[in-house]
């Protein structure tokens, strides 16, 4: 009897323990549920709320761009505009603008240079020569421009800018009322009301022609140019400042203006001007004489270290 009873009591626990397990089975079967559908519902919403914003920006930009599209399409093309006309004024200065003169005004420097160097004046490093250098500048509306220069040299005692003429004939400069000497008249012919401290270059050239006769007859021409020295001395003012927004500080920018005059005697160039700057150099000759009073009597301020930085920075924007 009392073996029916353990009996019994086993069987009402191992009832109550199978119930217990099932209850738990489903409780967490349906808390399993829960979680995922929670999971389900949460990512929903973060998808939906996560198109709802990007909809309502990309409706915001589109507005944006709606409103503000003349103005970015006119920005855009001035800024084409601007970078297209740099790029095709360097095309063109680099390339058609590399003419006899500037060539040969660059040989006589690299012979000027072997001379020196030759001689144990300067390193080969202590000078450099480039030719037909050119450097970005602005125009005083601000549009894009750029300065170029026939030729630039390097030398310790500073920065040299070239701008290298070659006329046919007899040439006077740097004339004005003041030093004319003769030419008084002429000049207040050709240029009726010359500006005061403008100088004058004149260039007088001959040649004899066939008249309707067939009588020879010798025709003379004279032609005036005004103030020639004010590219040269915006070159020089343009390349300092260059250098300076590069923070490379050049004390002495010095400009020349070089008439490579190799002509007979009596057709030399003639040099009334008075001015302290540009330099003027009439032939090779005196290119050379003024190289070397330059190194003997300034101040050798760049090192040979600079001198090569220089360099490097006039090769980067010409290439």
């Amino acid at each position: 009897m009392l073996q029916v009873i353990y009996l019994m009591i086993i069987l009402i626990l191992a009832g109550i323990i199978y119930f217990l397990i099932q209850k738990q089975k489903k409780i967490r079967s349906q808390a399993e549920e829960w979680i995922e559908k929670s999971r389900n519902e949460t990512a929903s919403t973060i998808n939906e709320t996560e198109n709802r914003l990007k909809e309502e920006s990309e409706t915001k930009i589109k507005n944006i761009m709606t409103e503000n599209s003349a103005t970015i399409a006119g920005i855009e093309e001035s800024y084409e505009k601007r970078l297209g006309r740099y790029e095709e004024l360097i095309d063109y200065l680099q390339g058609a603008q590399r003419s006899e003169k500037t060539f040969t005004a660059y040989q006589h420097l690299a012979a000027i240079k072997k001379i020196l160097v030759q001689s144990n004046r300067i390193s080969s490093q202590q000078m450099v020569v480039a030719g037909n250098a050119i450097v970005p500048a602005k125009t005083v509306g601000g549009d894009l421009s750029v300065v170029r220069a026939d030729i630039l040299f390097l030398l310790p005692t500073g920065l040299y800018v070239v701008d290298t003429k070659r006329y046919r004939g007899k040439i006077f400069h740097g004339m004005n009322t003041e030093n004319a000497q003769g030419f008084e008249r002429l000049i207040g012919e050709i240029v009726p009301k010359p500006e005061s401290g403008t100088e004058e270059t004149l260039i007088l050239s001959k040649r004899m022609e066939q008249g309707n006769s067939n009588e020879n007859f010798l025709r003379i021409t004279i032609d005036c140019h005004s103030d020639i020295s004010a590219p040269v001395m915006k070159a020089t003012s343009e390349f300092r400042a260059y250098l300076s927004d590069h923070r490379i500080s050049v004390e002495r920018i010095v400009p020349v203006i070089y008439f490579m005059d190799d002509s007979a005697d009596q057709m030399k160039t003639e040099n009334f001007s008075e001015r302290e700057r540009p330099l003027i150099c009439l032939s090779q000759n005196d290119l050379y004489q003024m190289i070397s009073q330059e190194l003997d009597q300034e101040e050798w301020i760049l090192a040979t270290e600079k001198i090569q930085k220089i360099k490097q920075l006039i090769s980067e924007i010409n290439h």
